[in-house]
């Protein structure tokens, strides 16, 4: 299959691409991206992408490299774990139909790799500053 056969029946890059010219038949940028329902920061990234290597950039693919200090260690996942399983009272709670716990001195990432684990709807954080913040995982 050659490449304008790939790009033209790729619904993702016929969206995006449909954004690119939406703006330029319009004259606006701001006016394309409500239409569409895209944020003008999306926006400039797809018309930097097509600008710098081409339309077919515009296919999605994992750019990014796993970041390797985000993920838990295999010991301190093992720990949560152990503690939650002894103490379940400490940290669970039953507001939720999900299962919960209360993790002390966690970093950010860490606990969303743990939380990715376990496939619960959200994690309540807090840095150290104590504000608690509501990181969605879906």
């Amino acid at each position: 299959m050659n490449n304008s056969c790939r790009i033209n029946s790729n619904p993702i890059i016929k969206h995006k691409a449909g954004l690119l010219n939406l703006a330029s038949e319009l004259q606006n940028v701001s006016k394309a991206c409500k239409i569409m329902g895209v944020s003008r920061d999306t926006f400039y990234r797809y018309q930097e992408l097509v600008e710098t290597d081409g339309l077919e950039e515009l296919i999605n693919r994992e750019h990014r490299v796993p970041n390797i200090k985000s993920c838990v260690e295999d010991d301190t996942e093992q720990a949560v774990i152990a503690y939650a399983v002894d103490f379940p009272v400490l940290g669970q709670h039953d507001w939720s139909a999900e299962t919960s716990y209360r993790v002390l001195s966690i970093l950010l990432e860490s606990a969303k790799s743990l939380g990715n684990q376990y496939d619960p709807n959200a994690i309540v954080w807090c840095g150290s500053d104590a504000v608690p913040q509501l990181i969605l995982l879906i």
